[in-house]
């Protein structure tokens, strides 16, 4: 469902969990954004390897769930919370990519 939308703004990769598909992705690539839809899944057995998964790359991980309910933990500030919407332009609006600046030697 989100992932057209989010393709034309950002690098998406969809993959089922747990897989090798999955393990593959999360090894080789340094997500800032992870979404999982715990519809068919336990939300309270996915979130803590989540977490311990994609902590080192302090990700943003939302976890939709069946009843609508959205949940957001933020690896890299410590933060936690309930999310109202998941159109594209809120997931987006929670990961904050970094500027370069130039410096001059």
């Amino acid at each position: 469902m989100l992932e057209t939308p989010l393709a034309t703004r950002a690098e998406v990769s969809a993959v089922p969990f747990p897989s090798p598909a999955f393990e593959r992705v999360a090894r080789e690539m340094r997500p800032h954004l992870v979404i999982v839809d715990v519809t068919y899944l336990s939300e309270e057995r996915v979130r803590p390897p989540m977490m311990e998964r994609f902590q080192e790359y302090g990700s943003v991980l939302v976890f939709i769930c069946e009843t609508g309910a959205i949940w957001m933990d933020d690896l890299r500030t410590g933060c936690s919370g309930p999310l109202e919407g998941h159109g594209p332009d809120e997931l987006l609006a929670l990961v904050s990519v970094p500027s370069l600046r130039l410096v001059r030697a």
